[in-house]
């Protein structure tokens, strides 16, 4: 992930090393002197937590679904794709976290414990 700025310049960000400028290297100068009462409490906060947390993934790839679900890609398109609702723009094929947490619950039992 390139996380240099547009237009940056420089010999690389402190935080991460990456060259030119850095989304860490501005948070770091924005929040200088925050709690010496000379930056900005509230930008610091926003750029800290803004960075620190990516947003969720509220969707998988078709090549990401298998691993997420701990299967080969060879399983899951045989025994598991066709169950699932699916995005499709263009070529890319996309499927819901919750739609595979759905699979999940509805095609869940217990294994162990059972008698026969």
């Amino acid at each position: 992930m390139d996380h240099r700025a547009e237009g940056g310049a420089g010999l690389g960000c402190v935080s991460c090393g990456k060259g030119g400028l850095c989304v860490n290297d501005l948070v770091r100068k924005a929040c200088a002197g925050s709690d010496t009462g000379h930056g900005d409490q509230q930008v610091c906060k926003l750029l800290r937590d803004s960075c620190s947390a990516p947003a969720p993934r509220l969707a998988l790839t078709a090549m990401e679904a298998p691993q997420a679900l701990g299967v080969s890609h060879d399983f899951f398109r045989e025994h598991i794709a066709s169950e699932l609702r699916w995005v499709r723009r263009g070529r890319k094929k996309l499927v819901s976290v919750r739609e595979l947490e759905r699979w999940l619950d509805e095609n869940g039992g217990r294994v162990f414990g059972q008698s026969t």
